[in-house]
């Protein structure tokens, strides 16, 4: 329970952080610190779920596993973010609309490997909240809805087809 509350407090802090950020920072440094809050907050997730898996000899012979849970957990709300941004901007085009759904897909292939169930489910919790605090603002309160249905859409088909989308990721990566 102790780390759900911890998953919980660390999404919504990265969470609100980026969408402050939106509102005050241009765009070219705002992709800059997308990926600082990412990596400090990831860290909070994926260090006790990192811990809760291996000993603490294992985590001194292969800190790169550590590394990489830290990425996945950082990754996937940025470009769920990115996403978001895109979207907000207008954008209209083929490639841009391309590259909003591409931007989610792959998040939630990092999402899949990032968390587990309960994480996950708090994850879409989070992103319907700053969705209904947004309500306003019809744009943002549909695109996070989305998100939160396509996220859990794309879980399912990983349980279907037993988890093998995440072996799409090193074909993911080549796109960018």
């Amino acid at each position: 329970m102790p780390y759900l509350f911890l998953n919980i407090i660390s999404i919504t802090l990265c969470n609100l952080s980026i969408g402050l950020l939106v509102h005050r920072i241009d765009r070219p440094s705002l992709l800059f610190w997308w990926f600082v809050i990412g990596a400090v907050f990831g860290l909070m997730i994926s260090f006790p779920q990192f811990l809760k898996k291996h000993t603490y000899l294992s985590l001194a012979n292969k800190p790169w596993q550590l590394v990489g849970l830290m990425f996945c957990s950082a990754l996937a709300p940025v470009l769920f973010m990115e996403a978001i941004a895109l979207v907000g901007a207008g954008t209209t085009t083929v490639i841009g609309n391309s590259k909003i759904l591409m931007l989610v897909l792959i998040g939630a292939l990092f999402f899949r490997e990032a968390f587990g169930v309960r994480e996950k489910l708090a994850l879409l919790g989070v992103c319907i909240g700053l969705s209904m605090y947004f309500w306003n603002q019809e744009l943002e309160f549909v695109f996070g809805i989305w998100i939160a249905v396509l996220s859990t859409f794309f879980y399912a088909l990983q349980i279907v087809f037993n988890r093998s989308l995440a072996g799409l990721l090193p074909y993911a990566s080549v796109v960018f």
